[in-house]
């Protein structure tokens, strides 16, 4: 699952692939303030 808008920090999405959850939050807050490509994501979740 993709979402975004919650003001998350980078290690939202590692901790939830860590703990093998599959969802990943595309907001820039996450993400160093830059935008996400679908590539980035699914090597980041699949690799």
């Amino acid at each position: 699952m993709l979402h975004g808008h919650q003001h998350n920090h980078r290690e939202y999405n590692i901790n939830n692939r860590k703990n093998g959850i599959l969802r990943y939050d595309v907001g820039v807050d996450a993400n160093g303030m830059s935008p996400v490509s679908a590539a980035e994501v699914i090597d980041f979740l699949f690799r």
